[in-house]
């Protein structure tokens, strides 16, 4: 009755297309009253709607097309001056779907980047109740600027039965998703894993009494949600690829499969919820594991009741009952979380004995953020990174609550309190009992020197929330009098144990805020303050002591944790960051990573400093940490990669050479680095190709023929002047395809100019119109032969001459027909070898007239003479100049073949220029490996070689890049720039 009564209340409002109207009217005219949007933008003003996008977990496809539906025509019947479009890739804000400022911010980087209209309007959404959804409307308006940066929020609370708006609503805090969102939103965090698997196995366990089709239901909306998944906007998610095989059973032996166990238990009878517990894994790894409240169908859980306390507990104590996934790490009322994430009755933590349960040494961590100070610019992300501290340890490293401690804005002396001073030990030592204990403390605050002490006073200070930057040897805390009683604590109560301190501070004095003494240049005052280890104490630093600890506003934590956080979920072992995937973190591999990780986000995020993250007294072989078998890697790392991966893909579509640069100097994953370089690579390579074909057709313009124009318009990539070509093109005369073709056969033949083909011409022509000319050449190229042949006739029809003549009329070409005195010369032959004496030779020396052999002619007779000249010749000239000198000369048919190579050779070359590539230079060379064009070609590789180093040196911006060029190519036509680029990269940091 009580839940009707409400609805009845709710059901009161305006529907929700009129009072997103009157909200969102109210905004935009806000905005346009700012003198916001500069002056010139264009009018009517362009308006980019973007929607609730699909995947959002919080509502139904059929529920968010009608949201979506009804504030476009909110929007559009404004009576503002605007166009209203639909953004057509507005996917890439798939996996933007949380309601937070962080959330928010990310959407705004998104819309600044994709979109160009003056105003743009994305919608996200929440759940507090199973009939309300909480729909955040933020307006984006261009300012003059070029930027989004006068922007309006709208909120309204939608009462989803009756589609109307709820005002003062005042509901509880929680976000419930739908059913079939929740399956979704969870296989999308895994999706590139998903995607590489061979199955799925979804194996439901439901924990609920009574008889009610649950079960069935669930598993039923399971499938449909898992397929949809390959369908329109969601399958943004899966990158192109599809999704494994669905499995009801266990993934067989040698199967690469995933499998996904859904816990289902009922929280409250009276609501349409059901409490779920997902986990997924592969093998021994966990990938994912979610607990949410999901909103079911009416029907759905009639006749269903929760198990009876005794059996939950039972079960949840021991298996199941996992921490609720957030971005601050925070578990649901009521539950802590045990060592292996899970969460716990409270009696089962690993401090209550000196071991845990698992095996594993008692180990306490000790967080203290120190955010907001007296005397001193607070530490704008404090409390996000020693949240995200907490969530690491008891995630990935299994820590109890009960043995993790935090400290928010500690004075100088609860901090000496703590850790203790120069003479007594702190009190944290009261809560170690274990000999190999493991001891963690990470700290985040402000660092400094004492700029008012003694000239050589190089101590360390860590700022209590009242300490004075100006007098820190009065008011600050020495961190090396924490390092020594750390380690005197150590060798007293656990000497088998360790401690590590982590500092996410710097103690240049300055912070990322400004000077934390004003009138001081911190960096340049002073000696660096020498941080003193200990044995058995390994100290993280997020900088060296002159540097600065810098804030990353994009991802609302310090540089330094953000890196640390991420490199301790697994991502400092892993191969593709330079680790060797074993499973254990050294020292060696921590820093590394840190290091790598640290300096190229400064770039990105403050390029004027320079931070390096260091590890002290440890040994770079020194395992820091072993990583769980099922541990579940960084969330944020996920949504990071996808988010990447989702904006590289944008640029590829797009074709958005701007957009490749600025990528890669942002990106910390950056999937896709490759195929966005190969991008470039091509897009250069078509410009040249642009700027070959632009001179092409220039010169087609003022003399090409239809035919030449013709074969332009098929054949060209870039088409400039299509326009005018075409118009050109028809203002000449069509010819007839058999013209077109006679044509063509007939310059072939005049280009060859030997009988073959102008034989070919004239056996193959349709319109014939130089036929008789063919004819012509072909019966005169016969005369001269049958000229030359007669002319090897003997006088004395010796035997030896007869067959000289009868070898020469072997040459005569098949076109010409038979020499006119074959006959002849072969029945006198066949008389000559009939003869009796013939085979003792006198028959043919009678035949000779008894005169011994002719003598051969002379080796530099006058066509054996131009051979060799012609053959030393690269000119086609002089090859036709020797056939049409000695036509009938032994040594035609090689000049013809010298000649046909010249002319493949010439027309490979010219081939090869106009491609203008390295794969078409080296294809000259293995083609032609002693050819008249090798030495240009070899030149021409090394530049285009060279040229698309030095690309890539353009697109990644960085240091290392330039080394790695420089290295390569010492004396490259680009290394004087990219000295004098190094010694700027140097000089200014």
């Amino acid at each position: 009755m009580a839940q009707a009564q409400e609805s009845e209340r709710y059901a009161r409002g305006l529907p929700i297309a009129d009072q997103a109207r009157l909200e969102v009217t109210s905004a935009i005219a806000g905005i346009l009253t700012s003198n916001c949007i500069a002056p010139d933008a264009p009018r009517p003003y362009d308006l980019t709607y973007l929607g609730l996008p699909a995947g959002d977990p919080h509502v139904s496809e059929n529920v968010r097309s009608r949201i979506n539906g009804a504030l476009q025509e909110a929007l559009r019947t404004s009576g503002l001056a605007i166009n209203v479009n639909t953004a057509e890739n507005a996917r890439v804000l798939v996996p933007i779907l949380g309601s937070g400022a962080e959330s928010g911010r990310r959407l705004e980087q998104v819309v600044n980047r994709l979109y160009a209209s003056t105003f743009a309007v994305a919608v996200q959404a929440t759940r507090p109740t199973v009939d309300v959804a909480r729909l955040t409307v933020s307006i984006f308006a261009r300012s003059g600027s070029g930027s989004y940066t006068c922007n309006r929020t709208v909120t309204l609370d939608l009462h989803l039965p009756s589609f109307t708006v709820i005002e003062n609503f005042r509901g509880p805090s929680a976000d419930l998703v739908e059913l079939a969102g929740a399956y979704q939103a969870v296989l999308a965090g895994i999706a590139p894993k998903l995607t590489n698997a061979s199955a799925l196995a979804f194996r439901p366990e439901v924990r609920v009494e009574g008889i009610c089709s649950l079960s069935e239901r669930a598993s039923d909306t399971f499938t449909t949600a898992y397929f949809q998944m390959q369908e329109g906007e969601l399958a943004a998610w899966l990158d192109g690829k599809s999704l494994p095989a669905l499995k009801t059973g266990p993934v067989g032996d040698g199967e690469d499969g995933i499998v996904m166990d859904v816990t289902y238990r009922l929280p409250d009878t009276a609501a349409r919820l059901v409490d779920l517990t997902i986990t997924i894994r592969s093998e021994n790894t966990v990938l994912a594991r979610r607990r949410a409240l999901a909103v079911t169908d009416v029907d759905m859980l009639d006749g269903c009741r929760p198990a009876t306390p005794r059996e939950a507990a039972t079960d949840e104590d021991k298996t199941t009952r996992l921490a609720a996934s957030s971005d601050d790490g925070a578990t649901p009322a009521g539950e802590e979380i045990d060592t292996n994430g899970i969460a716990s009755d409270g009696n089962d933590f690993i401090g209550a004995d000196d071991r845990s349960d698992d095996g594993q040494p008692q180990r306490h961590l000790f967080v203290i953020a120190n955010h907001d100070y007296r005397y001193a610019e607070g530490v704008r992300y404090a409390q996000h990174d020693a949240a995200a501290i907490e969530k690491l340890f008891v995630e990935q490293f299994g820590l109890a609550p009960a043995n993790i401690t935090r400290y928010d804005n500690l004075t100088k002396a609860e901090l000496e309190y703590l850790f203790g001073d120069a003479r007594r030990p702190g009190t944290i030592a009261n809560q170690i009992s274990s000999p190999d204990a493991e001891v963690y403390v990470y700290f985040v605050g402000h660092g400094s020197r004492a700029f008012m002490a003694a000239p050589d006073d190089t101590t360390p200070y860590l700022l209590g929330s009242d300490s004075r930057a100006d007098r820190l040897d009065l008011t600050g805390y020495n961190l090396n009098v924490m390092i020594e009683q750390l380690a005197a604590m150590r060798k007293r109560i656990f000497p088998k144990g360790r401690a590590i301190v982590m500092l996410e501070s710097c103690f240049s004095g300055r912070s990322d805020a400004g000077d934390l003494v004003t009138g001081i240049s911190a960096p340049n005052s002073g000696t660096p303050p020498q941080v003193k280890t200990q044995e058995g104490v390994t100290l993280i630093a997020a900088a060296h002591s002159d540097q600065v600890a810098v804030w990353d506003s994009d991802y609302r934590h310090g540089v330094f944790t953000d890196a640390l956080v991420s490199g301790l979920y697994g991502e400092a072992d892993q191969t593709r960051f330079g680790g060797n995937g074993d499973g254990i973190i050294t020292v060696g591999e921590l820093e590394d990573f840190l290091q790598t990780r640290v300096s190229r986000r400064i770039k990105q995020v403050r390029p004027e400093f320079r931070q390096t993250p260091e590890i002290a007294g440890a040994t770079a072989s020194e395992i820091l940490f072993r990583l769980p078998e099922d541990g579940v890697g960084r969330e944020e790392a996920t949504e990071r990669e996808h988010y990447e991966r989702l904006t590289a893909r944008e640029i590829l579509e797009s074709k958005n050479l701007g957009g490749v640069q600025s990528y890669l100097r942002g990106c910390v994953y950056c999937p896709l680095k490759n195929e966005l370089r190969e991008l470039v690579q091509n897009e250069r390579r078509r410009e040249a190709v642009c700027r070959a074909e632009e001179r092409h057709a220039a010169d087609l313009l003022r003399r090409g023929s239809k035919l030449e124009i013709g074969a332009y318009l098929q054949s060209c990539e870039c088409c400039q002047k299509r326009q005018e070509l075409e118009q050109e093109l028809a203002k000449l005369k069509a010819p007839d395809p058999a013209a077109l073709k006679d044509e063509a056969l007939w310059t072939a033949a005049e280009r060859d100019g030997t009988i073959d083909a102008y034989w070919y011409y004239v056996q193959n022509c349709e319109e014939c119109t130089k036929k008789d000319e063919g004819e012509k050449k072909v019966a005169d190229i016969c005369e001269r032969a049958q000229a030359t042949v007669d002319s090897q006739w003997p006088v004395d029809k010796s035997y030896d001459g007869l067959l000289r003549y009868l070898a020469s009329c072997n040459d005569m070409p098949p076109v010409c027909g038979a020499c006119r005195r074959i006959s002849e010369a072969i029945n006198l032959v066949a008389e000559i070898e009939s003869r009796p004496d013939f085979s003792s030779g006198e028959a043919v020396l009678a035949s000779r007239g008894g005169q011994q052999p002719e003598m051969a002619a002379p080796a530099d007779a006058e066509d054996r003479q131009a051979y060799r000249t012609v053959m030393q010749s690269s000119n086609s000239d002089d090859y036709d100049a020797f056939l049409e000198r000695f036509p009938t000369s032994v040594y035609v048919p090689e000049i013809k073949e010298r000649l046909t190579n010249l002319l493949a050779e010439e027309a490979t070359w010219e081939e090869v220029s106009n491609a203008h590539s390295v794969e078409a230079y080296r294809r000259y060379v293995s083609q032609y490996p002693s050819g008249d064009h090798l030495r240009e070609a070899r030149r021409r590789i090394e530049m285009l070689e060279d040229e698309s180093d030095w690309q890539e040196v353009l697109i990644e911006r960085s240091r290392d890049a330039l080394v790695e060029y420089l290295a390569k190519r010492p004396r490259g036509r680009y290394s004087e720039q990219a000295r004098r680029l190094l010694r700027e990269f140097d000089q200014n940091g």
